[in-house]
C-alpha cells in the first residue's frame, strides 16, 4: 500500500546530507521532485547526473554536496534514486498536462538535454501560485500512485509545500493527495 513522505527543505541551505539521510531512512520506491520539466531549472539542477555511471557517485559524492549548495536535496534525491534504480519524476506545475508529465521517468532517459527546451526556459518564472502548484503536484502524485500502487513515495520539495501552519497560503501536498493510504509531511531543513 502506497505511502507518501512529503519532505520539505529550505532551498537556500546545504541540504544534501540531510536529504540523503531522510531517503535512506524512508527507503522509497519512487522519488518525485519539485522541478518543472522543460525549463532552465532542469539544466541548472540536474545537469549530467543521469548520464554519469552510478559508480562515479561514490568517488565524487562530497564534491556533489558542496557544488549544489542551493539544490542539495535535489542532487541527493537523484543520486539516491540512481544508486537504487528508482524512478524519478519532476512534477512541479507547468503548462504541460499532468498526464504528459508523468510519462517522463528521468532514470529511463538517456540524455537529460531532452528535458530542457530553450524556448521554454523562462516558463519556470511564470509558475502559478503556491495553491495551484500544490494542487498540480498532488494530482501528479495521485496519477503516479496508479502506476506504482505498492511503492512508498518521497516527494522532495520546498518547506512551504509541507507547512501546516499557514493554511491561508495553501493546503500542503500531503493533505491534497487522495489515492495514498497514508501521507505525512516532514520538515528536514
Amino acid at each position: 500500500m502506497a505511502r507518501l513522505y512529503n519532505l520539505g527543505f529550505n532551498h537556500h541551505s546545504t541540504a544534501y546530507y540531510p536529504a540523503r539521510e531522510a531517503l535512506e531512512d524512508i527507503q522509497p520506491g519512487v522519488v518525485t521532485l519539485e522541478l518543472s520539466l522543460f525549463t532552465k531549472q532542469i539544466k541548472d539542477h540536474i545537469g549530467g547526473l543521469f548520464e554519469w555511471e552510478v559508480e562515479v557517485f561514490d568517488d565524487i559524492e562530497h564534491h556533489l554536496a558542496d557544488m549544489n549548495r542551493n539544490s542539495g536535496e535535489v542532487t541527493a534525491a537523484i543520486v539516491y534514486a540512481r544508486r537504487n534504480n528508482l524512478p524519478v519524476y519532476c512534477i512541479d506545475e507547468t503548462d504541460i498536462p499532468v498526464e504528459e508529465v508523468i510519462r517522463y521517468n528521468l532514470t529511463a532517459i538517456e540524455d537529460s538535454r531532452q528535458l530542457s527546451n530553450d524556448e521554454m526556459d523562462e516558463e519556470y518564472f511564470d509558475r502559478g501560485t503556491m495553491r495551484s502548484r500544490n494542487a498540480y503536484m498532488a494530482l501528479a502524485l495521485d496519477f503516479l500512485v496508479g502506476l506504482y500502487p505498492d511503492e512508498d513515495f518521497a516527494h522532495i520539495g520546498g518547506r512551504y509545500h509541507v507547512m501546516l501552519d499557514n493554511p491561508d497560503r495553501a493546503r500542503p501536498i500531503q493533505q491534497l493527495v487522495r489515492k495514498f493510504d497514508d501521507a505525512e509531511g516532514r520538515m528536514i531543513t
